[in-house]
């Protein structure tokens, strides 16, 4: 028996139960480095859910490595109520990603925004979102929470000084920082 693990969810692989984590089809077992659930998300957007409660959270964040970067994702509409038990037991650096998938928006680059997309991929800066305060959308006609809706990016600035990322969206206007005495 082997405690190989998935490199997509962690479990450990294993071949005689297809209910449980970590599931492989026999025949591929030997060289398989994902699991079926990991194989179906990344190659087809096939999603199952799997339901843990907070003691088996607890038992996987004891075996993170100390200095490890832990990426908490979470739905922004379903917050657990009880999210602090686990992110009060993790010692590491916590990177919190709340994300609504079912009502992202489609997105278009602008030719300009992908070459500064490519240039500037590998910085570690904070990203600042500028767009019409009237809509989720970069179109102020659309108010509120439109469905169905298309975002363009126009264009990428790194602001070395201040040291964070600002991604346009629409028809944006930008002022300058006035100084302390106008």
């Amino acid at each position: 028996m082997t405690n190989k693990k998935c490199t997509g969810c962690g479990a450990v692989l294993q071949h005689y139960n297809e209910a449980l984590e970590g599931y492989v089809k026999e025949e591929v077992f030997e060289n398989a480095d994902i699991c079926e659930r990991c194989f179906r998300i990344k190659n087809y957007g096939d999603y199952k859910c799997v339901i843990k409660d907070n003691n088996t959270f607890l038992n996987i964040i004891k075996d993170i490595p100390k200095n490890d970067l832990v990426i908490l994702v979470m739905d922004l509409f379903n917050l657990p109520k009880d999210v602090s038990i686990i992110t009060n037991n993790i010692n590491n650096p916590i990177l919190l990603v709340l994300t609504k998938r079912d009502i992202l928006p489609k997105i278009i680059y602008e030719e300009k925004a992908l070459e500064k997309i490519k240039k500037y991929n590998n910085l570690p800066l904070p990203i600042c979102i500028c767009k019409t305060p009237f809509s989720i959308s970069d179109d102020p006609k659309k108010l509120g929470a439109p469905t169905n809706y298309e975002i363009t990016v126009k264009d990428i600035k790194v602001n070395n000084g201040a040291k964070f990322i600002t991604v346009y969206l629409g028809n944006i206007l930008t002022m300058p920082g006035l100084s302390k005495v106008p």
